[in-house]
């Protein structure tokens, strides 16, 4: 079996596509049969136009899911500094979004305080992703392209209730030459 639903957009828009898949293909198909993904959870950033999402089963079994389109800028909470992000994840959550004010150009180092599995993306309104990576034994970087970024944190194994604490902190751009046997 295959099911197939249109998407219309009036204008680009982003989102976080969020769908659960059990013995299930799925792919979205741009309107001239350009495949653009298939990967059931990821950012998506879609010009104006037609859209298929087709959902099929595996080995002809018939196709079990689940579909949602995050508004992940609406979704956003907002923090009041980037230095110490606290978030939390309730029972039956896997989802968050914060919004980041940043400095646009300007080089970010990403670390969290937990080792629990937790994936996180740094990504800009047009659905870019700047970095990611795991909130254990990692830290990444990224540059703002613009005033606002937004942490998309997600999790899959764990439902319990679960605290997460994110710094991104702002690099220094700037280096200095060594002259030959100077000390630093």
């Amino acid at each position: 079996d295959v099911y197939t639903y249109t998407l219309k957009l009036d204008e680009p828009t982003a989102f976080i596509m969020d769908a659960v898949l059990s013995n299930t293909n799925f792919s979205i198909i741009r309107e001239d049969g350009t495949v653009l993904t298939s990967n059931a959870y990821s950012v998506q950033y879609l010009a104006a136009g037609n859209y298929r999402f087709v959902f099929s089963g595996t080995r002809a079994a018939t196709p079990t899911y689940s579909l949602k389109l995050i508004d992940y800028i609406a979704k956003s909470l907002t923090v009041g500094s980037i230095n110490n992000i606290g978030f939390e994840l309730k029972a039956g959550e896997n989802f968050a979004s914060i919004a980041l004010d940043t400095q646009s150009g300007q080089n970010y180092s990403v670390d969290f305080n937990s080792n629990t599995g937790l994936f996180y993306q740094i990504i800009d309104a047009n659905g870019q992703v700047l970095s990611s990576g795991y909130d254990h034994y990692s830290s990444s970087t990224f540059i703002a392209p613009s005033d606002r970024v937004y942490l998309v944190a997600t999790r899959s194994s764990t439902t319990t209730a679960q605290q997460y604490i994110a710094q991104i902190s702002p690099v220094l751009n700037s280096l200095t030459s060594l002259q030959s046997g100077q000390t630093v």
